[in-house]
């Protein structure tokens, strides 16, 4: 039989972890990596937390049974506190979770960092913040900081992938699908397509996940999750994306549809196809 994947670790089960591995640790320790990510919100490529990985400024690196700690400068700028615990910025901590990613994986956690500095700067959120993160000079702000950062990891293990995806990271980008979507496009070369824009039909707008407006191809990458979770919300979210959908092929977009179980190499197909026309 098949084994199920195990859960995303939560907030609550990280937290009570990093209490715990950090007891026997003086109150400078930082909570950095996958662990510092779950605390602040953000989405990792790993579905579990081998480790709480923790910095302490001059101590000697330690691997134990459920804490990696290690010894590294930690500028103080890179210093938060999330529910009563210290954290790497947000910056930092996308940053140390991209590295030595690939470019999918990588993409997963930049983006969301990228889309959290847009809202932490403008207090936006909901159908606002997908406005704000298209502004030029609003995500110019906000990649200044992840760059900064990077900036001061040059030569540092896995820093290098990090560069390397930095260039294709998008605010504009939704979900964890979406970035994975995203990145086996870019690495098959298919790198002209936008992610999180509006587009009107019949004096209505919708947001497309990925869309080529040349090819005029909306790419949707499709989860149960955004249908609700009861039948009633199930039954009116898929009718709205229905008629979502019959609009705008009225109005000559084709539509390419995939979910992550599809796979790379058939989602690149398909889309590949589709901008061939």
């Amino acid at each position: 039989p098949t084994i199920p994947d195990p859960p995303f670790p939560t907030s609550a089960s990280i937290r009570r972890r990093a209490l715990a591995a950090l007891a026997p640790v003086d109150e400078r320790a930082v909570v950095s990596g996958d662990a510092a990510a779950v605390l602040r919100g953000l989405p990792i490529p790993a579905r579990q937390v081998e480790r709480i990985t923790a910095i302490r400024p001059g101590a000697v690196n330690f691997d134990g049974p459920d804490l990696r700690l290690r010894g590294t400068h930690l500028p103080a700028h890179h210093i938060d506190t999330v529910d009563g615990i210290r954290v790497t910025s947000l910056e930092r901590t996308a940053l140390d979770v991209a590295r030595g990613r690939s470019l999918p994986q990588a993409l997963i956690v930049l983006d969301a960092a990228a889309r959290e500095l847009v809202a932490l700067a403008t207090g936006l959120r909901g159908e606002a913040l997908r406005y704000a993160v298209l502004d030029v000079d609003t995500r110019r702000e906000s990649l200044g900081r992840l760059d900064e950062g990077l900036a001061e990891m040059t030569g540092w293990p896995g820093a290098v992938a990090v560069g390397t995806a930095r260039p294709h990271e998008r605010q504009s980008s939704e979900s964890p699908a979406e970035s994975i979507s995203r990145g086996w496009l870019i690495e098959a070369g298919l790198v002209d397509l936008e992610a999180g824009v509006p587009v009107s039909a019949q004096g209505r707008t919708f947001w497309a996940d990925l869309l080529s407006r040349d090819r005029r191809v909306i790419g949707e990458v499709d989860g149960w999750a955004k249908y609700g979770d009861s039948p009633s919300d199930f039954r009116a979210s898929l009718t709205a994306e229905r008629d979502r959908q019959r609009l705008l092929e009225d109005e000559g977009w084709r539509f390419v549809r995939w979910t992550l179980e599809d796979g790379r190499d058939r989602v690149i197909a398909r889309m590949r196809r589709a901008l061939r026309g």
